[in-house]
């Protein structure tokens, strides 16, 4: 009979417990009361399969726009045709590639002066950017052109659209091509002329790029030439003289231009001739 009550005893104390704990007794009629099992345990077990964790999705890799070829649109057609045109059946032995700077020295007394007794073919197109100008030598490949010396000016109008890394990576993708296309002529990379009556972000974007060629990493056959700094002022303002609207070249300008590019010219005609 103290065996019955101790027993009970301590079945009301277990299922006292339990109750606390928020878990349940399982009591079987033929097993002591020491031998009274608990689930509260296996209720408050973590579970044992997880879930796995969605795996994050990989970024797709960046494209530059400055290096995506890209054809132009709109009115800019008839022009970005007829140079197309010159590069598919013309010859020369110097080529000028750019944008509406280039495009300006057309014609122009400035022109004859600097490229002389020497034929020249001017594949400027107004509003160009770097992409504009790789799409162009995907369709007309300067190799059938044979130029001795190719002269690059581009990238100004990138400034308004992309970072300095961007315009630099377009620049050099276009030299990139030309050297494989004219692997006999010079390549003459200009830098881009300041724009902007005073200074602000598109003239910063500009000198930080300039100073990047600069610093080389062109192929063996070209070469980075700076002439444009003669059109800033000592207070970093712009002569209207030289640059009306702060942006394109007067003759003045253009005559300042030319003559700092020709002894350039004139070296790298001497050493291609053969």
């Amino acid at each position: 009979m103290k065996t019955q009550s101790t027993n009970r005893l301590l079945l009301v104390l277990l299922l006292g417990s339990a109750a606390l704990l928020g878990g349940c007794i399982i009591v079987s009629k033929n097993v002591s009361p020491g031998a009274v099992q608990s689930s509260s345990s296996q209720q408050g077990a973590a579970p044992t399969d997880a879930a796995p964790k969605a795996e994050t999705p990989a970024k797709a890799p960046q494209v530059r726009l400055s290096t995506a070829p890209l054809s132009r649109e709109g009115g800019v057609l008839p022009r970005q045709n007829e140079v197309l045109q010159r590069a598919r059946t013309g010859n020369a032995e110097i080529v000028f590639i750019g944008d509406s700077i280039t495009q300006g020295w057309e014609g122009s007394d400035n022109w004859k002066n600097m490229v002389g007794s020497h034929t020249a073919m001017n594949l400027g197109v107004g509003g160009d950017r770097t992409e504009h100008v790789l799409w162009r030598l995907e369709q007309a490949p300067l190799g059938r052109v044979d130029p001795k010396v190719v002269v690059l000016m581009i990238g100004t109008n990138n400034t308004g659209r992309d970072g300095p890394e961007d315009i630099l990576a377009g620049i050099r993708a276009v030299v990139d091509v030309i050297a494989r296309q004219c692997p006999n002529a010079t390549v003459i990379v200009l830098d881009i002329p300041p724009r902007g009556q005073t200074m602000n972000d598109a003239r910063g974007k500009i000198a930080q790029v300039n100073q990047a060629l600069s610093r080389g990493g062109l192929p063996a056959h070209a070469r980075f030439v700076r002439v444009s700094d003669q059109f800033v002022q000592p207070d970093g303002t712009i002569d209207p003289a030289i640059m009306p609207d702060a942006l394109h070249f007067s003759p003045k300008g253009y005559a300042m231009w030319g003559a700092s590019i020709k002894p350039e010219l004139e070296s790298s005609l001497k050493a291609n001739t053969g």
